[in-house]
């Protein structure tokens, strides 16, 4: 049962819903919901929290956001842990984080199959 004034659990909630593995189980809209009011409730200064905003929005596909929020959420450290700015890494280049893997935009997995002119380079 979800409690509305507790950012933990609306943090792990949230978390769960925007990186799962399964598609079925995947609610980015859900997911940046809950993660917006547990960022609400710590006046955007818990970095758990705003990393949680980023990957959701990153699932919904908002990347510009997940960029602002991930900078955000490294921003709350001296010294942002490695995962932290790994993820930034992945939204810059336009990719989710679906629990521990890097997961593409849809525009560029469309790009992968696309035949490229003979000779060309690899991009």
């Amino acid at each position: 049962k979800e409690n509305p004034k507790d950012h933990r659990f609306l943090n792990a909630h949230a978390w769960r819903l925007a990186i799962s593995r399964q598609s079925s189980d995947r609610e980015p809209k859900r997911a940046i919901e809950l993660a917006s009011r547990a960022c609400d409730l710590t006046s955007h200064q818990d970095g758990a929290c705003l990393d949680t905003l980023a990957a959701a929005y990153a699932a919904d596909g908002d990347f510009d956001r997940a960029v602002r929020y991930q900078n955000q959420a490294c921003r709350t450290f001296s010294f942002p842990p490695p995962d932290y700015l790994g993820r930034l890494a992945l939204y810059r280049n336009r990719a989710s984080y679906i629990d521990g893997m890097a997961l593409p935009s849809p525009e560029v997995q469309t790009n992968w199959n696309t035949p490229k002119p003979a000779g060309s380079t690899p991009q």
